[in-house]
């Protein structure tokens, strides 16, 4: 037997049955936040913090001049050797 777990928002009927927009707003905003918190926030937090974690060691500078010659090809600053690094 199959138990779906129903999260709160999906179990409030009176608000899904209502038309009043500040309770469509109200279900919209819990709904925005929860994907924020569960989906946005932790991949923003895995791409910041090595990259923080290597410039307050001191390695992306190094990678930066590591990287200046292939970077000089394309025109491109030295700053964007952390995008190209990321992505």
């Amino acid at each position: 037997m199959f138990i779906r777990r129903i999260s709160p928002i999906e179990n409030n009927e009176a608000v899904k049955s209502s038309q009043n927009p500040s309770d469509i707003f109200v279900t919209g905003s819990r709904k925005g936040f929860h994907i924020v918190i569960h989906n946005l926030m932790p991949n923003v937090v895995m791409a910041y913090m090595p990259m923080e974690v290597l410039n307050l060691l001191g390695i992306m500078p190094f990678l930066g001049q590591v990287f200046v010659p292939v970077i000089g090809l394309f025109g491109l600053p030295v700053e964007a050797t952390t995008v190209l690094l990321t992505a």
